[in-house]
């Protein structure tokens, strides 16, 4: 590893513009570490490693537990972790960042992409994601047999895939049916995620109707080289319908042969990874950081029965 400067420094210090080219020019790039992305789902509230002239970077969401500090993940925020242009680069800064995220919280819980340093703290997680470099037509013959009859199924049910601009009906809905209660916690930057997207002509918001009731609705933000699937929802009725199906098929559709990659943003959970595995999604593995429990141990056990 070349002997680097790095450096802590709070979002107010960081050089914005050189921040952001670093993450474009990454040749692990993700959206959600873009400034703009970082500032709304943490309220401006992160801070970064930065190795060198902004060589290599690492993002950091801090909170306090009992005025304890820990590293946390950003809601809607799936891949993090260390974005610069050399793998090798970054798998030895990665050594530097776990000494420091263990000498500076109590714990982190990150979720980060899957060039880092080898540790036993790394737990694997699956994410899928379909490449849209072939037309329409061949990606469709990829779809297994269930994937089929659930878009046939949507077809005699009349849904209708609508393109909409309303953010707060559409988070709306999504709070309506969401049983885990987490859009309600966060409604007020998703709909501002939502908002920026719009404006910047990035994100699209596809409800799939059946007359004048919806019965699903998703969002997605497009960059240079993903289609990011980052919400989606549906009542009862288009739960019994299948129509995420015709959803998702609708982006296939529009993105054929664009190169771009459909990231589905998930998922570990079986009945998810069925759909998306049945429109040809294929897995990509990133990590589940954790350095909770062996640091709580070697602090105190009774430190770790308080939280």
């Amino acid at each position: 590893m070349p002997n680097i400067k790095v450096v802590l420094l709070q979002r107010n210090e960081i050089d914005i513009e050189r921040w952001d080219e670093c993450i474009k020019n990454a040749f692990n790039q993700r959206i959600y570490a873009y400034s703009w992305y970082l500032d709304i789902m943490t309220k401006k509230s992160w801070s970064a490693l930065i190795f060198g002239s902004y060589e290599a970077v690492f993002p950091i969401f801090s909170k306090k537990l009992l005025l304890i500090p820990y590293v946390t993940q950003p809601y809607l925020c799936q891949q993090l972790g260390v974005f610069g242009m050399n793998d090798q680069d970054i798998k030895d800064f990665g050594k530097t960042i776990l000494k420091f995220l263990n000498s500076k919280f109590i714990k982190a819980d990150l979720l980060i992409n899957q060039h880092f340093v080898q540790s036993s703290d790394l737990v694997p997680k699956v994410n899928h994601i379909l490449h849209l470099n072939k037309p329409y037509k061949e990606l469709n013959n990829q779809y297994n047999r269930n994937t089929k009859r659930n878009l046939k199924k949507s077809l005699e049910y009349a849904i209708e895939i609508k393109e909409s601009k309303d953010i707060k009906g559409f988070v709306d809905f999504l709070e309506l049916f969401d049983k885990t209660k987490v859009i309600k916690s966060i409604k007020g930057q998703i709909e501002t995620l939502i908002k920026y997207a719009l404006d910047k002509n990035v994100g699209k918001i596809l409800t799939a109707d059946h007359n004048i009731e919806k019965f699903a609705a998703c969002f997605y933000i497009e960059s240079s080289d993903r289609i990011y699937f980052l919400l989606c929802g549906s009542s009862t009725k288009g739960i019994e319908q299948k129509t995420m199906y015709p959803l998702i098929d609708y982006i296939i559709n529009k993105y054929a042969e664009s190169g771009k990659i459909l990231d589905f943003t998930g998922s570990n959970m079986e009945n998810i990874a069925r759909r998306n595995e049945g429109f040809g999604a294929v897995t990509e593995t990133y990590f589940h950081l954790k350095t909770f429990w062996r640091k709580l141990h070697r602090i105190s056990p009774n430190l770790l029965k308080s939280i």
